[in-house]
């Protein structure tokens, strides 16, 4: 069965794109981003298999760790120790990227927090937390299920 309402995961990050480069603060422009991503959830959580869940643990894990952190998600300082990234450390730091800041003493539930680095090369290109690792595997079944009935379901000349 196809997913219903698939624009809102779109309209979702293109929300998060717009609003947060809109001056927008954290505290408005989350909030509305998982709002979308969860109303895209609770559509497609009946008889659609099991990717709604993983979408939704991912959204529901990263909202936990945004909402409980005043808005910001926290990144471990540790991706920044050897990479040479610490103008991008600098700038956490300082509150200059939107929706970011460093895990310290304060910070809440640090494990829901981005603890995954990915670099390429030695080079660090990104991170991420548990709840976007569920985010991508719902994702990838959700575009396997569409690839597949999309191939199956097939016009006939």
């Amino acid at each position: 069965m196809m997913p219903v309402k698939l624009y809102l995961p779109f309209l979702a990050f293109a929300a998060e794109f717009l609003l947060s480069r809109g001056g927008f603060p954290e505290w408005f422009v989350f909030p509305f981003e998982y709002g979308l991503l969860l109303w895209f959830v609770l559509a497609n959580i009946k008889g659609r298999g099991s990717w709604p869940y993983w979408i939704g643990a991912g959204t529901i894990l990263n909202f936990a760790v945004i909402s409980a952190n005043g808005f910001y998600m926290p990144v471990w300082p540790s991706f920044f120790a050897d990479s040479g990234k610490s103008e991008l450390m600098d700038a956490l730091l300082n509150g200059d990227i939107f929706g970011y800041t460093v895990v310290d003493a304060g910070t809440r539930l640090p494990f829901l927090a981005d603890v995954v680095g990915f670099s390429f090369y030695g080079d660090l290109i990104g991170f991420a937390s548990i709840g976007d690792l569920l985010l991508l595997v719902g994702a990838c079944i959700l575009l396997y299920k569409v690839i597949r009935y999309n191939l199956l379901h097939k016009p006939t000349k």
